[in-house]
């Protein structure tokens, strides 16, 4: 995803491109964009619900956090030597990235 910004536009108007659309063109990706305030909005969210779900259910928090660690060491373990490179700062990258477009 690219960000897009600009003193011209409103700060609710700053939004994220795909980065294939914008690097290969229509050939390759449809032109889709999400708005930030919206972004900003969904993890906030999922961030309420996983808070919500720790406080009223540890015991079971912890097994799922503990089964989904259990599934990316798996998948860390399986992506050595396919090309895929893990970023601890980003997670895994596989040829998407964000980048800001001021």
């Amino acid at each position: 995803m690219v960000l897009h910004r600009a003193h011209t536009m409103k700060p609710e108007q700053n939004h994220f491109t795909c980065r294939t659309y914008k690097k290969d063109g229509a050939e390759v990706c449809s032109a889709h964009y999400i708005r930030e305030v919206a972004l900003k909005e969904i993890v906030l969210e999922t961030i309420r619900r996983a808070t919500e779900f720790a406080r009223s259910d540890p015991e079971r928090f912890a097994a799922y956090i503990q089964q989904k660690q259990s599934t990316e060491v798996a998948k860390e373990i399986r992506g050595v030597g396919t090309g895929i490179v893990h970023d601890a700062e980003t997670g895994w990258r596989t040829g998407c990235s964000v980048q800001a477009d001021v």
